[in-house]
């Protein structure tokens, strides 16, 4: 009796503890999609190009991909009840800064150390649910944080679109800097109650916590490829996922001639079929049981989708291209999910959760980086036709890697 309550104790623990990673994951997206998400006005405020707004956003994602390279090693090493806080404290600061729509030039520094600040968050959250939760626990909380970045995005692109309808969209910055410090104190108070070992702690000695083709490779070398493999595909989804997500209100906009609060209100489908497209790639994954494969279906269809957003444009089909917009979230959504959440957390006894995470979460914002400054140049200079031919491209040279990789994994199974 004692023993079962002891164990009913530890799971109501450890998902106490998942949700509390999540809440820290996906409030940190209001502090970093704050500017994202109000691209009209400020660029209708500040008199900017689409590429100077662009700049800011690449400078984010650039300390932010390098700043998953450097943390994806040190994550096993911070005080987890400290640096949570911390970095969520600095960001909301920076976002305070902002509220009061300070000389546009400030902006790209201030990004660049949100950036990095922020960065410091997933490997070291995926660190702590691979150390504390048990492998009974692993798939929910695949599941649950393979939602951050849909929920993140839907709550600040939803909280501006308000804030956008009544000319205030500076407001955003006020409320990243009250969600941020109210999650600082929660972790900061309660961290140390949840993070108590997994009654199955053993986990570097688990390693059938899945039986995906990926963990059945038996050469180190061929993992490492298949690993660089994941990389690049996680660099073409951000850079789909965020170029899309960035400048669809922009788009909206100037294609089809909708205002700022509603293009915004729009843009909103894109992280609500964000969230089924967890769900889509966990059940595909479910079924292929191939990462790889996995990738491969969610990137072709997702390139498909583009091409069609082209015709949508091109022939002024309003309903058409929103579609398809949702159509590609969903994939790329999918494809984030299955490498930044689900391959860390359940090949968890063959690789570091913390260090595969951020490692290919760093690959994941390259991508975002040319996303912002670079689709918008493109844009400034040849107009969203060219940005989608560059789009098709990218994303069905990544699609046939990923085929590519499939016969490779098929030919080294144990």
């Amino acid at each position: 009796m004692e023993s079962v309550d002891k164990t009913k104790v530890s799971n109501k623990r450890e998902v106490i503890l998942i949700i509390f990673c999540f809440l820290a994951y996906t409030i940190s997206y209001i502090s970093r999609y704050s500017y994202n998400a109000n691209v009209n006005q400020i660029i209708e405020y500040y008199s900017i190009t689409r590429a100077e707004f662009g700049l800011v956003g690449t400078l984010f994602f650039a300390g932010y991909g390098a700043g998953q390279f450097i943390n994806a090693f040190l994550c096993r090493k911070y005080n987890k009840r400290l640096i949570i806080p911390i970095a969520l404290i600095i960001s909301s600061i920076l976002n305070l800064v902002l509220f009061f729509r300070p000389p546009f030039f400030i902006y790209k520094y201030l990004w660049l150390i949100n950036g990095l600040t922020l960065s410091t968050l997933w490997p070291t959250l995926l660190q702590i649910l691979s150390e504390h939760i048990s492998r009974k626990n692993t798939k929910i909380s695949v599941i649950i944080m393979s939602t951050t970045t849909a929920v993140g995005t839907f709550v600040a692109y939803g909280i501006s679109a308000i804030f956008n309808n009544f000319q205030v969209y500076y407001y955003i910055f006020l409320t990243a800097l009250i969600f941020g410090l109210l999650m600082s104190i929660f972790w900061f108070v309660f961290y140390p109650i949840l993070a108590v070992k997994s009654l199955d702690s053993n986990i570097k000695r688990d390693v059938k916590v899945n039986d995906n083709a990926v963990s059945n490779v038996s050469s180190k070398s061929v993992f490492i490829a298949i690993l660089v493999a994941m990389g690049i595909l996680m660099l073409v989804c951000n850079l789909v996922k965020d170029g899309t997500t960035t400048w669809v209100p922009n788009i909206l906009k100037e294609s089809f001639g909708l205002g700022d609060s509603f293009s915004l209100v729009l843009t909103l489908v894109l992280p609500v079929c964000g969230v089924f497209g967890t769900l889509v790639a966990v059940f595909i994954n479910n079924k292929l049981k191939n990462y790889m494969s996995s990738s491969f279906l969610l990137m072709s269809i997702s390139t498909l989708a583009v091409g069609i957003v082209l015709l949508g444009l091109n022939y002024n089909i309003f309903a058409l291209a929103l579609i398809m917009f949702g159509l590609i979230s969903l994939m790329m959504h999918g494809i984030n999910n299955l490498l930044t959440s689900q391959a860390p957390l359940e090949l968890k006894g063959k690789f570091s959760g913390g260090l595969m995470g951020g490692i290919l979460n760093g690959c994941g914002y390259i991508g975002s980086t040319i996303s912002s400054f670079g689709l918008g140049a493109i844009a400034d200079s040849f107009g969203w036709n060219s940005v989608f031919v560059v789009l098709i491209i990218t994303s069905g040279v990544c699609s046939l890697i990923a085929l590519v990789f499939i016969f490779v994994i098929r030919k080294t199974k144990k």
